[in-house]
């Protein structure tokens, strides 16, 4: 079913322009405790520096001013300092909460949400500071019970302010299962279909030209670049079955995008999760560290 609008997205600010790259903060899994915490790192692989710890955190999202990070904790979302101090809950649901995505002035958060009731999970959207106020519904997408994962995830803003999310679901008539990228421009109240597609986790450039995406089909996962302008799609990575990738971005320069390449080691029976950077040409890709919780999201600073 076609996800309906009824708020529309913060307005355009300075703080989307492009930014010199700062730290990038990803997960990092601990199966013994089953928890996982937030760390950040140099893009040059230095600087290891551990946020969180003791809870099931992941999905951190840099503010567009790279002073404060959005993330989900145990199901809410939550907003600490740079350096994981001052860490306050934003959410207080007893439903399941998690990817925010900063509006380009940093007013506002938009984050996914199964609070409707009926399994279908949904975009909301409240202020980024106190007092946060009520979450508004930017989506209404209704499950359906032919098919299982349904609704809206992987907000992502624009620098002019409108918002993109990936839709998946089985609608009809043919009730076969599949994945939107949607688009709603700022002042619109229906979102466009941008393009079908294969996976989830979206960003948009700095200069809002172009899309990256982390597409899946069966045994195997790959990044692709949209033309946001004429809808044409580069393949950055392979689609091979040793060769998985996802939780692309960005940098805020836009010279570089990272990105996490889980590779499965014969050796060892078991997959290595890395965080790579590539240039934005994909002519070339280097690593910046091992050990990251693939799906849990990545973000890059602005500073």
């Amino acid at each position: 079913m076609v996800a309906i609008a009824v708020a529309a997205p913060a307005a355009p600010a300075s703080a989307a322009t492009a930014g010199r790259d700062g730290r990038i903060a990803f997960a990092r899994f601990y199966p013994d405790s089953r928890t996982s915490s937030i760390f950040t790192i140099r893009p040059d692989g230095t600087g290891l520096l551990r946020l969180t710890r003791g809870h099931w955190d992941e999905n951190p999202a840099w503010s567009p001013d790279g002073t404060r990070i959005a993330f989900s904790r145990d199901g809410d979302i939550w907003i600490m300092g740079a350096r994981g101090r001052h860490i306050h809950r934003v959410t207080t649901s007893p439903t399941v909460e998690g990817d925010p995505a900063w509006s380009p002035d940093g007013s506002t958060l938009a984050f996914t949400s199964n609070r409707a009731g009926d399994g279908a999970v949904n975009i909301y959207e409240l202020r980024s500071t106190k007092p946060y106020g009520r979450a508004v519904a930017i989506t209404r997408y209704q499950r359906s019970p032919l098919c299982g994962y349904q609704g809206d995830d992987s907000p992502t803003f624009g620098p002019d302010g409108s918002l993109w999310w990936a839709e998946t679901g089985c609608p009809p008539p043919d009730y076969e299962y599949e994945t939107d990228i949607l688009h709603l421009p700022v002042g619109a109240t229906e979102p466009t279909r941008f393009a079908q597609w294969t996976g989830r986790d979206l960003d948009i450039s700095p200069s809002g030209t172009s899309l990256l995406a982390a597409a899946s089909e069966r045994y195997s996962a790959w990044l692709e670049r949209f033309d946001i302008a004429t809808g044409a799609s580069l393949f950055l990575t392979g689609t091979g079955e040793d060769d998985e990738t996802g939780d692309p971005r960005w940098a805020p320069s836009g010279g570089s995008i990272a990105y996490v390449e889980s590779a499965y080691d014969d050796a060892t029976a078991s997959w290595v999760d890395t965080l790579q950077i590539m240039s934005a040409d994909a002519s070339h890709t280097r690593a910046v560290v091992s050990d990251v919780d693939p799906g849990s999201g990545i973000s890059w600073q602005a500073r």
